[in-house]
């Protein structure tokens, strides 16, 4: 592979990275499991720090519970809320929806 094949490579990763971040991002203010997203001036980045370490998770193939363990690792300890109130099964199980529509073979 030549460095104009690699470079256009690592283009195209940038942007399918940032696709399915966007894409992420978007399903987590839609759970909002700190419910601050009805209000127009909420920062659509609230969320971003379980961006990429979740993506990359799923990407991986971890387990449900794997990743129901990292989110409510995350919802207790860095935002202060209550795991058990957030339905992360169901989001979780979201993410997985999403996930397999991005690879309908998969």
């Amino acid at each position: 592979m030549n460095e104009q094949d690699v470079s256009g490579t690592k283009r195209q990763l940038r942007r399918t990275v940032k696709t399915l971040s966007i894409e992420l991002r978007s399903l987590l203010c839609d759970w909002d499991p700190l419910g601050v997203m009805g209000e127009p001036s909420s920062p659509r980045d609230e969320y971003d720090c379980l961006l990429s370490p979740l993506l990359r998770r799923v990407l991986d193939g971890e387990s449900d519970e794997a990743l129901i363990d990292y989110l409510s690792v995350e919802l207790e300890d860095h935002f202060g809320v209550d795991a058990a109130s957030h339905e992360i099964p169901a989001f979780v199980q979201r993410v997985r929806t999403w996930h397999k529509s991005l690879n309908p073979g998969c």
